[in-house]
C-alpha cells in the first residue's frame, strides 16, 4: 500500500471510532438537568415527549457522590392531591437507576420533587416543567 493510501484509510479509521464513541446509551446521552443539590448528591431529570405532545415523560435518577446514603423523591399532584410518586435511596459514591414519572400537559398537574437525608433533613419544592432539559 502507498503511502498516500494510508492517510485516507487512517482517517476513516480515527472517524469511524470517534463516530462510533458519540453513540450512547439514552442515559448517557441525556441532557440531565441537576434540580437539586446536598452534601455531594444531585437530583436529576430529563423529559421527553409524549403521547403525541400531551405529556412529557420524566426521567429521573439520583448521583451520589457523598460519603453516605441519600433520598430523592418526586411525585406527581392534582389540584394539590398526589396521584404519581417514585423515589430513590442510593448508596455512597453511587447513581441510581433511571426512573420515569409521565406529566400531563393540561396545567392541572404539578411535578414536586425533593432531597435529602436518611435522617430526614432536605429540601424540595415544585419543579417547572420549563426548568428540565430535553433528553
Amino acid at each position: 500500500m502507498s503511502p498516500r493510501r494510508l492517510v485516507p484509510t487512517g482517517l476513516l479509521a480515527v472517524a469511524a471510532l470517534l463516530a462510533s464513541s458519540l453513540v450512547a446509551a439514552p442515559a448517557q446521552a441525556a441532557g440531565w438537568t441537576t434540580l437539586f443539590r446536598i452534601h455531594g448528591a444531585k437530583s436529576q431529570a430529563c423529559k421527553v415527549s409524549i403521547d403525541g405532545g400531551r405529556a412529557w415523560r420524566v426521567r429521573v435518577r439520583l448521583v451520589n457522590d457523598s460519603a453516605h446514603a441519600h433520598l430523592s423523591e418526586y411525585a406527581v399532584q392534582v389540584d394539590g392531591r398526589e396521584v404519581r410518586r417514585i423515589g430513590f435511596r442510593t448508596a455512597p459514591r453511587r447513581t441510581s437507576a433511571t426512573k420515569t414519572i409521565d406529566v400531563v400537559r393540561n396545567g392541572r398537574q404539578v411535578l414536586v420533587g425533593g432531597i435529602g437525608e436518611l435522617t430526614g433533613e432536605g429540601l424540595g419544592s415544585d419543579v417547572g416543567m420549563g426548568q428540565i432539559s430535553r433528553c
